[in-house]
Order: structure tokens, then sequence, then C-alpha cells
């Protein structure tokens, strides 16, 4: 009988989650979604627990009960320890910090459970799944308030020795460049996220993606000088990791695909001016193929190996 996972999206608003096959978890067959309950997370991981029974509960026409539920993943935002397997903070959760999520839901459902950040299960799924699928080596980055990401090297996740790899938004390009909020000056992130874009222009960020599709030249070069600072940040991270490709993701990249092309274009010219040596080819910026879908599904794969670690023959 097919047995299912429930990959979880956990936000600082909404937590969305989709259920996936155990034996082909590279769709999301049905999703939900519910508000996150922000400030008592004893109440919040009963709504977490609820949205996976509800998600599971839709398919088959109410057939899938909670005894084919296999694994759940939870991908959430906020530094994640991956050798101890547990958040060290939860950004914009401040009440969440130090709750044992995955312990919790694991003795409540009685299946194993797999956390990670959500950039790198995000990461993971298109890898897997989406525009990286076939590719073993990828460095994912996310744009949208900020600027973050992971790398995959040789088909598996590279948390690094804290968990902190793919902290591209905070590489310092500018010393003299505006305050970052990790306290320094001229981050990555002050120029290529979302708020620097509507900053540098002096609108909000759709309307200079809008007025860069219409073909105004200041909002073009704004994008254009924003994917230039990616491409310098993220320099020294492609010479370390030599990917295949590099994934872009987030909420810039849900934008008009036309204008975003401009900032990834830019992006991909200003990296190769940094690392041009012999020998040595372009790398390709791609725009992510998943969407919203990517976090589920890296959480569901993420799922699926513990699954199978726990219980090898267990389907």
């Amino acid at each position: 009988m097919t047995r299912y996972i429930v990959g979880v999206d956990f936000g600082g608003t909404k937590m969305r989650a989709g259920a996936v096959s155990f034996d082909e978890p590279d769709r999301v067959l049905w999703s939900g979604f519910a508000p996150t309950i922000r400030g008592d997370p004893e109440q919040g991981v009963l709504a977490l627990e609820k949205l996976v029974l509800e998600v599971l509960g839709k398919g088959g026409d109410g057939a899938v009960t909670a005894d084919l539920l296999a694994a759940v993943g939870v991908g959430a935002p906020g530094p994640f320890d991956d050798r101890k397997q547990e958040f060290v903070a939860f950004a914009n959760l401040p009440a969440w910090t130090g709750f044992p999520l995955g312990a919790r839901l694991s003795a409540d459902l009685k299946v194993p459970v797999a956390l990670g950040n959500d950039a790198n299960v995000a990461a993971l799924g298109e890898q897997r799944a989406g525009a990286g699928k076939g590719m073993r080596d990828v460095i994912f980055v996310t744009l949208g308030t900020g600027v973050g990401g992971a790398v995959i090297i040789n088909g598996r996740l590279h948390a690094g020795a804290t968990g902190k790899v793919g902290e591209f938004g905070h590489v310092q390009i500018d010393p003299q460049g505006h305050l970052c909020g990790c306290g320094k000056k001229g981050c990555v992130e002050t120029f290529s996220s979302g708020p620097a874009i509507a900053r540098e222009y002096g609108a909000s960020t759709p309307e200079v993606f809008e007025r860069a599709a219409a073909g105004e030249t200041k909002a073009v070069e704004v994008l254009r000088r924003a994917g230039e600072a990616l491409g310098i940040g993220l320099a020294a991270a492609v010479l370390a990791v030599d990917p295949e490709a590099i994934i872009a993701g987030g909420g810039l990249a849900s934008g008009n695909p036309e204008t975003f092309r401009i900032y990834l274009e830019a992006a991909q010219t200003s990296l190769w001016e940094r690392i041009k040596i012999p020998g040595y080819n372009p790398v390709p910026f791609i725009k992510g193929a998943l969407g919203d879908d990517a976090g589920i599904l890296g959480a569901a794969y993420l799922a699926r190996e513990k699954a199978l670690a726990v219980s090898p023959t267990r389907t």
C-alpha cells in the first residue's frame, strides 16, 4: 500500500504543507496552509500537526489516513545545527527558540521527523526535482527580503561545521556601504535584496520590476547593479565549490521572468569577470523551477532519507 510523506514550509506568518508519495517524492500531490501561531509554540505545534493530518486527509477522497503517514519533514527559517538536528534560533519567531519541534512532532505523530533550514530544503528540492535535477554540485541562492542560500556537493547538502553554509548575503563587498542587519557595512544583502533594490530606486521592488519590464533605463540599471553585487559576493563560493549551476529562488525570482533575467544576467557577467581563469567555463545562473513547492519537496526528501535510515525496509 502506498505510503506518504508530508513536507512543511514553516514560515514566520504561514505554514504550507504538501503530501508526496514515499516511492515517487518528486511532486506535490495535494497541499494546504494555515497561519503560524507565533507567540505560543505549544498551541503552534498542535496547529502544525493538525495541518499535516488535514493535508494527508485530502488524498484519495479521504482514503489516505494517518496510518499511511511514513514521515514528516519541516523546513524553517533561522540557523540550524545539522549535527544536533535542532534550530539554534527561529528567525522572526523568538518564542519558538529552544522548543523541541522535531522531537515533539515525532512523539505526537509517531513517525520519523526531519528538520532543516528553509534555504537548505528548498535547494534540495530544486536539485532533486527542479531546475537542478540531474546535477550533483549546485549553489542555491534565495533572493527576497534578504539574501541567503545553500550548497549541494556530490548530491548532498553541505551544512558545514556549524550549519552556516550559504550565508552569501553577509559577504562584505564594500566596507563603506550601507549598514547591514548583521552589523557590518556593505554586505551583498545591502545591494542585492528586495529592500535594497527599493531603496536604491526610491519605490517598491514590484514597481521597479514593472518599470524595468517597460524598458525604463533607471529601473534596468538598478537591477543590473543589484545583480552585479550578487556576482561579486558569490565569486569565492563558486571557485570553492565548482558548481554545475547557480539556481536562484525566493521572492525576487517569482517576479516578471523577463525582468528577473536582467538581474541574473548581470550577476553571471559580474561573477565571470571575477573568476575567469584558463580552462574554466562560465557558470550558468538559472531560475528555480519549483516556486513555493521547492521547500515542501526538499523537506519531504529529507524526511524520506531519515525514514529509510530508521527503518530501511519500511515504505
